[in-house]
Formats: structure tokens, C-alpha cells, sequence
């Protein structure tokens, strides 16, 4: 007992909440009254005539948006709406972990105990972590969750290596699976988003695999899951995750999915779903 008290600790975990918040709140506000501004000139209602539809190409067209690049795709008419510098690279950071999630979720059994190793448990410096330990044990939900709520680096770490042996192998899967969803401009390097040269997409591949990977509805009801539980493992305490995404949209109730990602307050990225009187978009 002594001992088992000895090895379980309550861990630190290292977020700052504000640093995505801050430079997504306007993109994402933005957005909405993007889309908003284009369902009015449609026409209100559920029902629309698609010849009405006016390409927004033009970033002077719509509200200013700071962001580098953006694209805003309707999902009711299968076509981009709305484009600025969409086939720009960009560094995904770690909204990559929504295709590390969603691979790990149609490859892993929920309740397969994922052993963590010395590779997933390198400290990264001033990454956001569970701060795993080699030999640490977690079922492959729990880690999905920590990856998508916390953001945690060793998490998707972990679960990269769980389904495919190896990081360089779960990258080969993750670029063969956009492949196949027509990217064309994206390439990955890891499963966690950390910064690398090899590592980027572009806002109209974002856009794409955001839609596919929000197509599990696991993996969508976990973005919008404000809070779990995560259980004790055996070098941890039980211990309370919150949802970054959610906080950095304001738990917008038109969001119906997605992830932030950032490097810095200057270099942020986010992919979400939305709905608004009835037409869903992915941006």
C-alpha cells in the first residue's frame, strides 16, 4: 500500500487556456457572421435555391479576418463558399490530433490497455501533457479523450505508436489516409502536431479531413465534452480533464465539433463544424 501511495501522484498539467483563446476567439466569431451574412443573402429558412448561391472568393467581400488563411465549406452544397489563401501550407499544430484520434478510434478496441513508451514519455519543452511515464498504463479511450480535451502531446504520442508499431509508421498511415480523401497539399510527420518542416496542410485539406475525421460520432461527441474523469492508472491519480476547444469557442452552440491548435499567440490553428438555421459548414 505504502508503495502504491509512494508511485501515485496527483500530476501537474500545463495549459494555458487563454493563448488559444485569445487568437481563435475573432476567427471563429468572424466566421459565424461570414456564414450568417451568406444564409441572408439566400434567403432565412431551410429552404433555399442553390442558383442564388454567390462564390465568396474575395476576402475584401467578407468581415476582416487576420487569419492567414481560411476556408469555409458548406457541407448542404458539397462546395467551398467562402476561401482566403486556401491552399497556402501552414503548420496544423495540434488540430493534427483529430486524424490521430480518429485513426486510433477505428483501429483501437475503446477498452485495449495502451502501455506507454519511453518515445511517447520524452518530455517536450513547454508542451501540454498527462506528463506520462514509461510503462504507464491507460485504456485507449482515456487517451483519446486526454488528446482531444488536454491537447496532450504524449497521449497522441502514444496512440500513434499503439496502432501502428511506430511514429514514422502511424505518419505513413495518416498520409496514406488523406491520400485517399483527395489532399493533395498535406503532409505529416507525427502524431501530435509538434512543429516540423515535413509537417503541413493547407486550409481547404484542413477542412476536408475535419469533415471526414468528424464523421466518427465518438470522436465528435468528445470535442464537445466539457469535462472527464480521467481514471487512475498505475503511476497516476484519478485527475479532471477540461475541454480547451470549447473554452477557446466560448461553448458556441452552433459548433458542433472540432480542435484548436498553437504554437504560439501568433500561430494558431482551429477546424471545427457548425450549424446555423439548419446548414451545416466545416471551417
Amino acid at each position: 500500500m505504502a508503495e502504491r501511495e509512494s508511485r501515485s501522484r496527483k500530476k501537474k498539467v500545463r495549459i494555458n487556456y487563454r493563448k488559444a483563446a485569445r487568437a481563435l476567439a475573432l476567427l471563429i466569431l468572424l466566421v459565424l457572421v461570414l456564414f450568417s451574412t451568406l444564409m441572408s443573402a439566400i434567403g432565412k429558412g431551410g429552404r433555399f435555391d442553390r442558383e442564388l448561391i454567390r462564390e465568396c472568393g474575395d476576402p475584401a467581400a467578407a468581415p476582416e479576418l487576420k487569419a492567414k488563411s481560411a476556408v469555409v465549406y458548406s457541407l448542404d452544397l458539397d462546395k467551398t463558399i467562402y476561401e482566403k489563401n486556401a491552399d497556402d501550407r501552414m503548420a496544423p499544430y495540434s488540430v493534427t490530433k483529430l486524424l490521430t484520434c480518429y485513426l486510433a478510434l477505428e483501429n483501437l478496441s475503446p477498452d485495449q490497455v495502451v502501455t506507454t513508451s519511453k518515445k511517447a514519455a520524452e518530455k517536450l519543452e513547454d508542451s501540454t501533457s498527462l506528463e506520462l511515464e514509461a510503462g504507464e498504463k491507460y485504456k485507449a479511450i482515456d487517451l483519446v479523450y486526454a488528446a482531444m480535451l488536454l491537447s496532450a502531446n504524449d497521449a497522441a504520442t502514444a496512440l500513434g505508436e499503439e496502432v501502428s508499431g511506430s511514429v514514422g509508421e502511424f505518419a505513413e498511415l495518416m498520409n496514406k489516409t488523406v491520400e485517399k480523401w483527395g489532399c493533395e497539399n498535406t503532409h505529416f510527420a507525427n502524431a501530435n502536431g509538434w512543429e516540423d518542416k515535413e509537417h503541413y496542410t493547407t486550409a481547404r485539406d484542413l477542412a476536408v479531413i475535419a469533415r471526414h475525421c468528424l464523421e466518427n460520432d465518438t470522436l465528435r461527441q468528445i470535442t464537445l465534452t466539457k469535462k472527464y474523469k480521467m481514471p487512475e492508472s498505475n503511476k497516476s491519480d484519478e485527475q479532471t480533464l477540461k475541454n480547451a476547444f470549447l473554452k477557446a469557442v466560448s461553448y458556441n452552440s452552433a459548433v458542433t465539433g472540432g480542435k484548436t491548435g498553437s504554437w504560439s499567440d501568433t500561430q494558431c490553428s482551429i477546424a471545427f463544424e457548425f450549424t446555423d438555421r439548419g446548414l451545416s459548414a466545416v471551417t
